[in-house]
């Protein structure tokens, strides 16, 4: 799953997400014009057959034309992730302005991860990634002190 400011939900975007494998999780912009499918019989008359009905009201959504989608064994991993390794809660901010940069970076840096290890073919863990990254670190930090060149070649 991505989650991504109400700009990036447009059908380009959504299409490419989805055919890598990620869903988008976003608020809908707002010029969206959502439309029920057209459920009834062709016309008979020239030209193409109607492919949407009425435009949805959210006010009086007609619950007959909507289908419950069931989700995968992921519910709430992104936000238990963001939670737990992220600092979803670590903002005192009260200013909603500051309070949305929390949690866009927060879920910013969740997604981050997930492509990093999509890319590496590493599954998805955070507790996996987060000590690969800290032991690299710290390795990292020992060969710089130590003066060893891990990786240069032998004569």
């Amino acid at each position: 799953m991505v989650v991504a400011d109400a700009y990036f939900s447009k059908a380009t975007f959504t299409q490419g997400l989805d055919s890598v494998g990620f869903h988008l999780i976003s608020r809908l912009r707002d010029d969206a014009n959502l439309m029920y499918i057209h459920d009834g019989q062709p016309t008979g008359k020239k030209g193409r057959p109607k492919v949407y009905g009425d435009k949805i009201d959210f006010n009086n959504l007609d619950y007959t034309k909507i289908q419950e989608i069931q989700t995968s064994n992921e519910d709430g991993k992104l936000y238990r992730d963001a939670k737990q390794f992220k600092g979803l809660y670590h903002s005192q901010a009260r200013d909603i302005r500051r309070l949305d940069f929390a949690f866009n970076t927060s879920f910013t840096a969740i997604n981050a991860a997930k492509i990093m290890m999509k890319e590496n073919s590493i599954p998805f863990s955070m507790e996996a990634l987060k000590s690969l990254m800290f032991n690299s670190y710290l390795l990292d930090s020992f060969f710089k002190l130590s003066g060893v060149r891990p990786n240069r070649r032998i004569k």
